[in-house]
């Protein structure tokens, strides 16, 4: 089954060691390294659908759609507060279990625009960068080992954190 979000032409083509995933057409690709996202039972990936030009109104509309496309793709998710960068945002901790859900995750972030979205594997975080438009451009990020908890006046001191369930994370 492909996603309402691609193309299933393509969808998927293995390599040893990579995904290549097509988003539109035959002319941009995304690179992956397959052993991370498959090797990872369950994978967190932290998105959002806000941008720091829009109106508060036009985020809430961005986000109500986000979360649409993650029940219609049947991915479990909560709702969250974060910090990208300095920008507070609506956001939402996601759990891919498996590749393929991890690329739907992606190309929500494509869809919405977004810079990059986080995810934590077994071998620490990373930001998987969804602004690039050349062929097998995508930036992968290691930004830390662990998400960890910590009291609020802590997160706050950082530029990037996620409150979740009233407790506050950052990447360490």
């Amino acid at each position: 089954m492909t996603s309402p979000l691609t193309s299933p032409k393509g969808r998927n083509r293995v390599y040893p060691g990579l995904v290549i995933m097509i988003i539109k057409g035959d002319n941009e690709m995304k690179l992956f390294k397959r052993d991370q996202i498959e090797s990872s039972k369950k994978t967190v990936v932290c998105l959002s659908a806000e941008r720091s030009h829009l109106s508060d109104s036009q985020n809430a509309s961005q986000t109500e759609q986000l979360k649409n496309d993650l029940n219609a793709l049947n991915i479990p998710f909560k709702s969250a507060k974060g910090c990208y960068k300095g920008e507070k945002e609506s956001s939402f901790v996601c759990v891919s279990n498996n590749a393929n859900q991890f690329l739907d995750l992606f190309e929500l972030g494509i869809k919405y625009k977004q810079e990059s979205i986080l995810a934590r594997f077994e071998d620490g975080v990373f930001l998987y960068y969804c602004n690039t438009s050349h062929i097998g451009d995508t930036r992968i990020e290691k930004i830390g080992d662990k998400i960890k908890q910590v009291p609020e006046y802590k997160a706050l001191k950082y530029d990037a954190y996620t409150i979740l369930n009233d407790k506050c994370y950052i990447v360490v």
